[in-house]
């Protein structure tokens, strides 16, 4: 012990570097094409899909940069959940790492960051988690992942300076009855505002509305109920098996599709609840996905994009659940 350590360098193992993609949020732009969150690389690229034929290689454009303030903070972390204003374009990005929603509008530009961190408090203008957001209507909603509400906020202002960052109103709270959540994830909307919140721990789907008023939520129905591996024949229904995360809405065929974890793929229901099909399993194939996908969106050309950020990568399919291909092709996992 009392002889002196003298640490010689030998060599350096390993090297800095990335994969080309870590497939995360996914979100359709009023054009047709897809923004993809790039998790790791911290950053969100745009897929231009309708410039060729279905299937043909599209090449990303970086959408959003991780830039540096100058203060020296980052603009966003690791980008989680993404929505789209069907009105005006602006992309809201939920920043879960610093506990608030960025929002940019369509060629990329910052506009304003909403929230702050409020770990410990349900107050307004605070989130616990902040993992998703979804636009319409003039205003977006954003699943608060840990406090079991989804949180309301109005679109109002174009402006750091002229947006209105005043939460309206939250709702929801921990529980498994109607309007309760246990951890709340992926939002989207169909044509006529309702709003469908993956409700990852009662392992349901439910199907909100504005109410009339404009000052809270109603519930409408659920769609889905929790799959028994212990019944060997359980009714066609029973299909969410669980880790739930991303959903969307196909608007051409007035579908809704559900990403989960445990079943390693992509479930489908009809808006109004009827199960149709599902797709997927664990692996590293086309249309597989390790560890269960990430987050979904549509495209303008009926196309379904899922993230599949273990195989470092999103892959695309046919409303039907054929694959179509992945991005990138060959996938490009970082160093060894």
């Amino acid at each position: 012990a009392a002889d002196p350590l003298d640490l010689v360098p030998v060599r350096t193992i390993g090297e800095s570097g990335h994969a080309g993609l870590y497939g995360w949020g996914a979100a359709t732009m009023r054009d047709g094409s897809v923004l993809i969150g790039d998790y790791w690389n911290k950053r969100v690229l745009r897929y231009n899909t309708t410039a060729g034929s279905l299937g043909s290689p599209v090449a990303p454009v970086p959408f959003i940069q991780n830039n540096v303030w100058a203060d020296g903070s980052a603009s966003h972390q690791s980008p989680y959940g993404l929505g789209v204003d069907p009105d005006n374009g602006d992309v809201y990005l939920a920043d879960t790492d610093r506990r608030q929603i960025d929002r940019y509008d369509e060629a990329g530009t910052y506009i304003a960051s909403y929230g702050q961190n409020g770990v410990s408090s349900d107050a307004p203008g605070y989130f616990r988690y902040p993992s998703r957001v979804a636009v319409f209507g003039g205003r977006f909603y954003v699943s608060d992942t840990w406090a079991n509400r989804i949180v309301v906020y109005s679109t109002t202002g174009d402006s750091v300076e002229t947006v209105d960052t005043v939460e309206l109103f939250s709702y929801g709270s921990a529980g498994s009855g109607v309007g309760q959540f246990k951890q709340p994830r992926g939002l989207s909307f169909d044509g006529s505002g309702r709003l469908y919140v993956a409700d990852h721990g009662n392992k349901r789907i439910q199907v909100l509305q504005l109410s009339a008023s404009g000052d809270t939520l109603e519930h409408l129905y659920n769609i889905g109920q929790e799959f028994d591996p212990e019944d060997p024949s359980p009714p066609p229904d029973a299909v969410i098996r669980g880790d739930m995360r991303g959903v969307a809405v196909d608007q051409y065929n007035v579908w809704v599709y559900l990403v989960e974890g445990v079943g390693f793929g992509v479930v489908l229901f009809t808006t109004s609840g009827t199960y149709l099909f599902s797709w997927g399993s664990n692996g590293t194939g086309d249309g597989q996905f390790t560890d269960g996908g990430r987050e979904v969106t549509v495209d303008g050309v009926g196309q379904v994009w899922v993230g599949d950020m273990p195989n470092f990568r999103a892959q695309v399919f046919t409303s039907n659940g054929d694959f179509v291909m992945a991005v990138p092709d060959p996938a490009e996992p970082p160093p060894e």
